[in-house]
């Protein structure tokens, strides 16, 4: 169905099957998720410098195929842009030497973590693993591509590389919680198990996040997910295929609101 040893960067992520950067919308409301999919964003600053980091780290000899390297840094001036526009008729992103200095550092601190180097010298582990599969009763084409994943008599273990301002305990546990990654988990476990062909409730099940600071020291913590976060998150995620299912059939995409009148009262 889908060649995906083919496959560019580009077309994956126009691939219209659901990715959790799509499905994590539908947890604000149906008419969000829509509008996220028919008015995608652009990749921010900080969201490009992730992406270099993930590349330097986990696929660094395709870096010639996805980026161009220039010494001009400000953005601005004629000479950044003619680069820019060389690059784009190339089909390569263009990066700054200074990026890509910054990158690497926190890069190399990712692959020195000993959890991370123990994790990449298992040949049983999969680097950077894409993957599509059919869910008939929930959102029907999904699509991931995972960082780490292994299936071993341990279980099935998935992780995921972030790049983040603070890799703080308590600073990192609001950035999860807000962005959601424990959704992102449900989702890319379904995926883990339908490409290994076992079933969740058969096996122990491991999320972990690779959490890197984009600023010096470039910081690097790995965290893992309880059994209830995770359980929890699958329950939450099928509910929201059964809604998404809801909303296809009645191709109705409402909005968070209701029809009745919401307290707004503050109290001491």
């Amino acid at each position: 169905m889908h060649n995906q040893n083919h496959m560019t960067d580009a077309e994956y992520h126009a691939h219209p099957a659901m990715n959790y950067s799509r499905l994590k919308h539908l947890r604000e409301s149906p008419l969000h998720f829509r509008n996220a999919c028919d008015n995608p964003k652009p990749q921010s600053a900080s969201m490009s410098w992730g992406s270099l980091v993930h590349l330097l780290c986990f696929e660094a000899t395709r870096f010639d195929q996805v980026y161009k390297v220039t010494t001009e840094t400000n953005k601005r001036l004629k000479a950044y842009k003619v680069a820019k526009a060389e690059a784009e008729a190339e089909g390569l992103q263009l990066v700054t030497d200074t990026d890509l200095e910054t990158a690497n550092r926190a890069a190399c601190n990712v692959l020195a973590h000993p959890w991370v180097a123990e994790l990449l010298d298992d040949k049983r582990t999969a680097v950077e693993s894409m993957h599509f599969w059919k869910q008939p009763e929930g959102f029907g084409d999904c699509r991931m591509k995972t960082d780490l994943s292994r299936l071993s008599g341990e279980g099935l273990l998935g992780c995921d590389l972030k790049t983040t301002r603070s890799t703080h305990r308590f600073s990192f546990r609001r950035d999860a919680r807000m962005f959601g990654y424990e959704l992102q988990a449900a989702h890319y476990l379904h995926g883990l198990a339908d490409k290994h062909g076992v079933e969740l409730g058969n096996v122990t099940l491991d999320w972990r996040i690779i959490a890197v600071e984009n600023v010096a020291p470039y910081d690097v913590t790995v965290y893992q997910f309880s059994v209830d976060t995770i359980d929890n998150a699958l329950a939450e995620y099928d509910a929201l295929g059964k809604l998404y299912r809801t909303c296809v059939e009645n191709n109705s995409w409402p909005g968070r609101g209701r029809h009745d009148l919401l307290d707004l009262t503050w109290r001491a």
